[in-house]
């Protein structure tokens, strides 16, 4: 994607500076990660104020995810095709409640919706009232205690996103389990 916009805006060599920065950043994470990483199950859910999404694995997260060597659940594990076939949206799939169990990993990312101080403000009180319910606290990932909540710019495309996106995860206390 990112060789195909310095096409676009003429700029090849600074698109091929930043997939190679990109790639290393993604060598460096792996690296760290071990080849455990592989075992690791990664689910990335959105919060709105009225659903719970999860992204898939042919979105932005997904891809960055996939070139990282992190593996997906099963029910999240559908590529766009898939994805369009069965709920109607290759990149993610709104849960209800009962079916929260399709949103486990062995970490959950929880991106709460930010981009409007009132929708983000119902978005934490949904997050609030989906933690306080039986079926949340019965999920793997909230167990071991390992549930991060990010920005929104994980599901943002392009590099200055991929790049916070490994910045986060870089910082995140998984990385020491």
């Amino acid at each position: 994607m990112f060789g195909l916009l310095g096409e676009v805006f003429q700029e090849p060599e600074m698109a091929n500076r930043v997939i190679t920065d990109y790639q290393g950043q993604i060598t460096n994470l792996k690296q760290q990660l071990g080849k455990q990483r592989s075992e690791i199950e990664v689910s990335v859910i959105r919060l709105y104020p009225d659903k719970i999404s999860v992204y898939l694995k042919d979105s932005f997260i997904g891809q960055i995810l996939a070139d990282i060597g992190l593996g997906r659940p099963a029910a999240q594990n559908l590529d766009q095709n898939q994805a369009l076939a069965i709920v109607g949206n290759p990149i993610q799939m709104s849960l209800s409640q009962e079916r929260l169990q399709d949103a486990d990993g062995d970490i959950i990312f929880v991106v709460v919706y930010d981009y409007q101080p009132r929708i983000e403000k119902e978005s934490q009180a949904q997050l609030k009232k989906l933690a306080d319910t039986p079926l949340w606290s019965r999920l793997g990932a909230v167990k071991q205690d390992q549930v991060y909540l990010v920005g929104g710019h994980w599901l943002v495309s392009g590099p200055l996103a991929a790049q916070a996106v490994i910045d986060d995860l870089l910082s995140l206390e998984f990385l020491e389990n």
